[in-house]
């Protein structure tokens, strides 16, 4: 799309050294603080493009640490982040879980023979030089202030894309995207999530093999991701049922001279840190976005469902043992392992073929996968194309059963952290109370004192004062 695919091998990614920081024009706080400038007509019709899941989604402060050293992981080659236990991918149910945003659609295509439009020209851009400055679109936005209409919607999608979703390193944002926005509530039609998800791959790519410090994408949606696969360096989980997954944790100030090492805690990740696979709950499934990418998984998607069979732990590993352990098995090894690594996307028409349109590659692979499975699954000499649809029937049976489970274990993860929190206030009203007590104590000695002198002095003056009588006499 807008950078052409480049070819790179494992060697090339992994001998990169790493880079001490990073630069982004990506800006959480800018977004936001326009959010909430939104009249509340503004948000209804932004809702109507689509993208009204955004606007729900609150600041979330950079922790630059842990993003470089997920940057330092990515492997462009195997366009996953490397492990100890294996490989970690992004994928288009992680985009649609975590951004609330369509994954299915059409694709958004910014053409170079894109003809130039009288909309670019009204935005400043010219033939030449198809870019429109954040600053303009803010001033725009400014002088537009509580108005409703088209343009409103146009400025408002740009300033997005500019900021939020799509930032370049020069601070500006692609005017081609306004051929998406000619009736801007057209852009409900498009998969922008498989567009985010393109371009932070892109990015990631780019540093990696290009050793360079700017970064553009959505480092929220990276950040979101790495609390819900990674279970280190998380902040307070605000609302399990939040929808989209970026409203659930809570924003945390990162203190960039903490002496924290990343790096160890990545190589001391031990198995029940990591969640390999996202998968949506019952709530989140009543969400369209999250059902239509879940139709188009079970329907077309193949690689993930003989994964998911395939690897009960759901990890992909990096290395693949033939069952018998003979060089026998090493085709079939090999045909796993290009079944099962991680689809590719097309960067130059930002499209993924492999992900949501994926159909079995050839006959023997579809052979080969339902031979292994009858292997793993025990069969002794049974056909398993003829046990095929119990297969499929069971296995989303245990979907939906996995997925009660885990509703299960989020409210009693909830109900503890609250127990807990219960617990911690007891114990601070208990420490109050002992204060309390110890000054009660003290006052009452320091009036048992007072009383004792005070009957000392009243008994020396009556004996006084009996003495002076019995001199009178």
């Amino acid at each position: 799309m807008k950078k052409a695919g480049r070819k790179s091998s494992v060697g090339l990614s992994d001998c990169r050294s790493s880079i001490d920081d990073y630069s982004t024009k990506f800006s959480s706080p800018k977004f936001v603080k326009r959010v909430e400038a939104l009249t509340n007509e503004q948000r209804k019709v932004i809702e109507k493009t689509g993208l009204g899941n955004l606007l729900l989604i609150p600041n979330q402060t950079m922790n630059r640490k842990l993003l470089l050293e997920l940057m330092d992981k990515w492997s462009s080659a195997r366009q996953a982040f490397i492990i100890p236990q294996g490989e970690l991918t992004l994928t288009p149910l992680d985009v649609a879980l975590i951004m609330g945003l369509r994954v299915k659609g059409d694709p958004v295509l910014l053409k170079d023979d894109e003809p130039f439009s009288d909309l670019e020209e009204e935005f400043g851009a010219t033939p030449e030089k198809r870019k429109i400055p954040i600053n303009f679109l803010e001033s725009k936005l400014d002088s537009l202030g509580g108005v409703v209409n088209h343009d409103f919607l146009r400025t408002f999608l740009l300033f997005t894309f500019g900021v939020f979703l799509f930032p370049e390193s020069s601070g500006n944002v692609d005017s081609r995207y306004l051929s998406f926005l000619r009736n801007p509530y057209d852009a409900c039609k498009y998969a922008w999530g498989s567009a985010v998800l393109d371009e932070i791959l892109m990015w990631l790519n780019k540093r990696k093999d290009s050793s360079t410090q700017s970064v553009g994408g959505c480092l929220t949606f990276l950040q979101i991701w790495s609390y819900e696969h990674i279970d280190f360096a998380r902040p307070g989980l605000l609302d399990n049922a939040a929808f989209p997954r970026a409203c659930r944790w809570e924003n945390r100030k990162h203190n960039p001279r903490q002496s924290i090492s990343f790096t160890k805690m990545f190589h001391e990740l031990t198995d029940n840190q990591i969640i390999w696979t996202i998968k949506p709950s019952s709530y989140e499934l009543e969400h369209d976005i999250i059902r239509e990418t879940m139709e188009v998984r079970k329907d077309g998607d193949k690689c993930i469902g003989v994964k998911e069979l395939l690897h009960t732990d759901m990890a992909v590993k990096l290395e693949y043992v033939s069952d018998n352990g003979t060089s026998d098995g090493t085709e079939k090894v090999e045909e796993y392992e290009e079944l099962l690594k991680p689809c590719q996307y097309d960067l130059q028409n930002r499209s993924y073929p492999s992900v949501l349109d994926c159909t079995a590659t050839s006959s023997s692979l579809q052979s080969a996968d339902m031979e292994h499975l009858s292997t793993s699954l025990g069969s002794s000499g049974e056909s398993p194309a003829g046990n095929e649809g119990d297969l499929m029937l069971k296995n989303r049976e245990l979907e939906e059963r996995i997925l009660e489970l885990e509703r299960q274990i989020d409210g009693l993860r909830l109900e503890l952290k609250e127990r807990q929190l219960s617990g911690q206030i007891l114990k601070e009203e208990n420490v109050e109370l002992k204060k309390e007590v110890d000054d009660l104590k003290r006052e009452n000695r320091a009036i048992s004192l007072s009383s004792d002198n005070l009957v000392r002095r009243i008994e020396v003056l009556l004996s006084s004062d009996s003495l002076d009588g019995v001199e009178e006499t």
